[in-house]
């Protein structure tokens, strides 16, 4: 990867009254492979269908490769498309469904046949060409599908929840082998997708949206580890929440007051500000209420309100005050002896310890 590649400055989009994209700027790397995740409406589709050149802009600019694509028709982008339903043409076999895009650009019938051949030996569907699509299981759909994208060897390829419309077992697969196909040929990728999983497995960067903007746009572990807002925070993997207000500071370290105690956390918010207290529910352990504290952990006492097994890890929910949420991770084979009448101790680093103004966008 190198390189600003994909510019997205400024786009913006009305639908009527409602603006689905606010004023976005994006910049995407040579070979990158971006997700755009976030809820259903927050404006991921509408953007992916922009770049395509199937929504126009509003305001703002798109350029590819030092290209200006913004008032470019659809068809002269070259920017390939994966659709949520593949959009495959029931009545041509595999082969020609390939072909499409290369005879609709008036290609020659050698440079054709070895494109068709090579993408579908990428695909790991050399064989099949002759086949129906309509005789396809559904992961060989989707590959058919990513290889009628590949084949015009787009400057940008989208692929609009492409995965979506499979089972667990078989998108777990393609995530590997999508992941494998982009970097094998370079292409630069944006994956339109609401799972969280799917993001933080396959992408090199995941762009946060929400309302219409990117609310962070960074590397899947940062984005884990150190969401940069609330609403990332809740909708990027499990979280802690508790509602504070900062009691006091000492250099970067503020003591904040919450209904189960203070707790310490770094932050440059001042006295009697108004903060959410977030932590991840790995970091998060049982301890036994005996056990003196260690002085660099956050410690709280609080009364377990339901475990929940999920194979290998166990959740275990905790009763919590007004819009608070508690919760600590455990390995399946754990099997806590903890009775629910009684409360138990929680404990976590402060360093893995977040903090949030209240009135923060998201």
């Amino acid at each position: 990867m190198s390189g600003a590649y994909l510019v997205l400055s400024g786009v913006a989009k009305r639908f009527r009254d409602h603006a689905v994209i606010q004023g976005l700027d994006l910049t995407v790397a040579k070979g990158e492979f971006v997700s755009l995740l976030g809820p259903s409406g927050c404006g991921k589709t509408t953007l992916l269908r922009m770049i395509a050149g199937l929504v126009a802009c509003d305001e703002g600019r798109i350029e590819v490769g030092g290209v200006d694509l913004t008032r470019m028709p659809a068809h002269r982008r070259n920017v390939g498309v994966v659709f949520q339903n593949y959009a495959l043409f029931p009545h041509l076999n595999v082969r020609d469904n390939v072909a499409f895009g290369l005879r609709a650009q008036g290609k020659p019938t050698s440079e054709v046949d070895a494109a068709v051949a090579h993408c579908l030996e990428l695909v790991r569907l050399d064989g099949l060409g002759a086949r129906p699509v309509g005789a396809l299981s559904g992961g060989q759909q989707q590959r058919v599908a990513l290889a009628r994208a590949l084949a015009t060897r787009p400057r940008v390829l989208l692929l609009d929840e492409s995965l979506s419309a499979l089972d667990r077992k078989l998108r777990d697969t393609m995530r590997i082998e999508l992941r494998r196909i982009l970097r094998i040929e370079q292409i630069t990728a944006i994956f339109v997708t609401h799972d969280q999983e799917e993001a933080l497995v396959m992408s090199d960067r995941v762009a946060v949206m929400n309302a219409g903007r990117i609310e962070q746009f960074d590397r899947p572990d940062a984005v884990y580890a150190r969401p940069a807002t609330p609403f990332v925070l809740d909708f990027v993997g499990q979280s802690c929440s508790i509602e504070g207000r900062v009691a006091s500071r000492r250099d970067r370290q503020m003591a904040v007051e919450t209904p189960y105690g203070a707790l310490i956390a770094d932050g440059d918010f001042q006295v009697g500000e108004s903060v959410l207290i977030g932590v991840r529910p790995e970091n998060v352990r049982l301890v036994d209420g005996a056990m003196p504290s260690h002085a660099a952990d956050n410690v709280i006492r609080a009364l377990p309100a339901d475990p929940v097994f999920l194979g290998s890890r166990r959740m275990i929910h905790f009763q919590c005050k007004g819009a608070d949420r508690l919760l600590a991770e455990l390995p399946g084979e754990e099997r806590s002896a903890m009775d629910t009448d009684q409360p138990v101790s929680l404990c976590w680093p402060v360093e893995r310890t977040l903090a949030y103004r209240r009135d923060a966008p998201g």
